[in-house]
């Protein structure tokens, strides 16, 4: 039977076929997947993303109100008092980035299975569309990073060697230095963070062996948004992907093994993100379902004095099969 149901977003229906059990409701879905996603996503842990219920389809856009830099001037008694006027900055983010995802569900299969099909297919739904994003945002902050907000050049293709011998870069040490950056540009010390690889987090550990231990975790076991540790390292939250971002060559070729480390506050990058359109409909031809579903986004870059970097090309002989 068709039904007509409103998105989780509150604009614009669809119709779709509900199934024999009523577990792919497409309303339902949208909201498991959505809330999968923006606890696995790093991205969502250290962006300003407050515009969720903003978006409505792809090619909208959502004004950021910048806040505004006011100037101190002192104060001669007697003479007038000179007002500025503030200015307009504000930042437009364009949803015009989107991804979907699509999968098939045989009516026979689902009755028999001794797994729940629902909560599988929303999770693995989740954290494809969580690879996608992550990736593409983290990369778009690393490009951005302006040329003195760097530890090392990044026109050239040789990178920091991470390890503990002559000549290499100390991984704590390259905190410090991401660090003293932000400190320089009067960047807030609350909202800070480092988005790392593995190898950088393995380093870590290295420079330190207690530095990710449970005890210095605090017992934490509900981390989020790869969030490797419970209180901050040289002021930065420390998380850690797979989808760090990577070095290309000015002919536009990846360096192979370079990666870059992303550094920041959470005012530096805006994101808009939301899951507009989940449906289910009935297949032709067979007994069963597909169910589909676009995610749609946006980015923008708010505050560039707010976002460092360090490339990497090598881990020394920090790492055994680094």
């Amino acid at each position: 039977m068709a039904t007509d149901n409103t998105l989780f977003n509150g604009v614009g229906t669809t119709n779709f076929e509900t199934t024999n059990t009523g577990d792919w409701l497409a309303t339902i879905f949208s909201r498991k997947v959505l809330d999968f996603f923006r606890n696995v996503s790093v991205v969502e842990g250290i962006t300003n993303n407050d515009f969720l219920g903003e978006i409505a389809a792809f090619g909208d856009a959502v004004e950021i109100i910048k806040e505004p830099v006011i100037t101190v001037s002192s104060y001669t008694r007697g003479l007038a008092i000179v007002s500025e006027e503030l200015l307009d900055n504000n930042l437009v983010l364009q949803i015009d980035q989107a991804n979907y995802f699509a999968f098939e569900i045989d009516d026979i299969e689902n009755k028999l299975a001794h797994v729940n099909w629902k909560e599988l297919a929303t999770g693995s739904g989740a954290y494809a569309l969580r690879d996608k994003f992550d990736h593409d945002v983290l990369q778009f902050m690393a490009d951005a990073v302006l040329a003195g907000n760097q530890i090392n050049d990044q026109t050239t293709a040789a990178g920091l060697d991470v390890g503990f011998g002559a000549g290499e870069s100390n991984p704590l040490d390259m905190l410090s230095q991401l660090a003293r950056i932000l400190d320089v540009n009067n960047v807030p010390e609350e909202g800070r963070y480092v988005v790392a690889s593995p190898k950088f987090l393995e380093a870590l550990v290295k420079a330190g062996s207690d530095l990710l231990s449970t005890d210095f975790n605090d017992g934490a076991t509900s981390l989020k948004n790869g969030l490797v540790m419970a209180a901050p390292l040289r002021g930065f939250r420390i998380h850690k992907t797979n989808n760090f971002p990577t070095y290309t060559s000015t002919g536009g070729t990846p360096v192979v093994g370079a990666e870059i480390l992303v550094a920041g506050h959470m005012s530096a990058v805006a994101t808009a993100s939301s899951i507009t359109n989940v449906e289910t409909i009935r297949l032709e031809g067979s007994f069963g379902d597909k169910v589909r579903g676009l995610h749609v986004y946006a980015r923008g870059i708010v505050r560039t004095e707010s976002l460092t970097r360090a490339h990497i090309t090598a881990y020394g002989s920090i790492l055994v099969d680094a």
